[in-house]
């Protein structure tokens, strides 16, 4: 085809020409949709204007906690974490916020006093149709639950006093939440006579910590339900998060929960299980100072930067700084690890 084809005096380009053209236009075009869907879907990137709030309340009467409740994969924790993301969609879908409102999850049920039962669930609002903040949801929720006639909770009473919602923003927590009920001061103010410094996984002051002996580490059965289906049954504590026991565990589990149900990555749950109940093995021998230690293994260090490339922007900042994945031994290095699941 030479230059008097595509082109003629008068008449702009040939209809050959356009077409082709038009054809190349649109296959740029549905090839850069395609690459944004992608992106979107299983790089895990977030739209820049959805705005996510954190909320939770308690069931006053009409659910009650049981022991199924505390496993996720449970059919029963699954039909009721759907029945209350049912409820939530449908009070703010109705709400004045509807046109913003975009969806409701889910992240976790908890135990509260007398077995009732907590609910914790994320909103999710777009932010460029509307600026609103954490108490006009709150003012929405709460309006529905004092309704006597509120189609949407239907069959249950929530406890007011028990509602809370908080905007999710980025925010460093110096101290992971185990560590609060010993030190609640310390994010307040310092302490008097001493300058606090935050670092990367503590605070330092002044004066030297008191020198502490830490008792041997010894391996014991699993105790957390989340992580029941592991390939080994015994852990130890303190785990690879720096929890020393199960029930400081418990106070990550809602976040651990929440990266996990995201499907950042398949095997999240495998990970994460394994920095929670790391595998644990009797010690055969005294250590240098004449006792006998058991020995904790950690996951690999592929294993846990696999994961950590599409997960780790989704946990909370101290549990995300407590992951050293270098520090992690190498597969076939020399070094007892963990490997991940279909690895030989």
């Amino acid at each position: 085809m030479t230059d008097s084809d595509l082109f003629s005096r008068g008449r702009g380009c040939s209809r050959r020409w356009c077409v082709c053209l038009v054809l190349a236009v649109l296959f740029v075009s549905l090839g850069a949709a395609a690459g944004i869907y992608f992106a979107y879907q299983f790089l895990g990137l977030e739209l820049p204007h959805e705005r996510v709030f954190r909320g939770m309340f308690r069931v006053r009467s009409g659910d009650r906690w049981t022991s199924q409740l505390s496993d996720h994969t449970n059919p029963s924790y699954i039909t009721t974490a759907q029945q209350y993301a049912t409820r939530l969609d449908t009070i703010y879908g109705n709400s004045v916020f509807k046109n913003v409102f975009i969806r409701s999850e889910v992240l976790g049920l908890d135990r509260g006093a007398n077995d009732s039962l907590v609910v914790h669930f994320n909103l999710h609002i777009n932010y460029r149709r509307l600026h609103l903040d954490a108490a006009d949801l709150y003012l929405v929720i709460m309006s529905e639950i004092r309704r006597p006639d509120a189609s949407a909770l239907t069959g249950v009473s929530i406890d007011e006093d028990s509602v809370e919602i908080q905007e999710r923003t980025p925010s460093l927590e110096i101290l992971p939440p185990h560590l609060d009920d010993n030190f609640p001061n310390l994010k307040a103010a310092p302490i008097a006579g001493h300058e606090v410094t935050p670092s990367r996984n503590h605070l330092t002051t002044s004066t030297p910590p008191p020198t502490t002996t830490l008792p041997p580490r010894r391996c014991q059965a699993l105790d957390v339900t989340l992580c029941a289906n592991l390939h080994h049954n015994v852990t130890t504590y303190p785990n690879l998060l720096g929890h020393p026991d199960a029930r400081t565990v418990e106070r990550d589990i809602i976040s651990v929960r929440e990266v996990i149900d995201s499907e950042c990555h398949p095997l999240a749950q495998e990970f994460l299980c394994e920095l929670l109940q790391p595998d644990c093995r009797r010690a055969q021998s005294m250590n240098p100072s004449g006792v006998f230690e058991d020995h904790i293994i950690s996951p690999c260090r592929d294993f846990c930067e696999e994961v950590m490339s599409t997960c780790g922007r989704r946990l909370p900042p101290h549990l995300r700084l407590a992951i050293d994945c270098a520090s992690f031994p190498v597969l076939d290095g020399g070094h007892e690890c963990t490997a991940k699941p279909g690895n030989t």
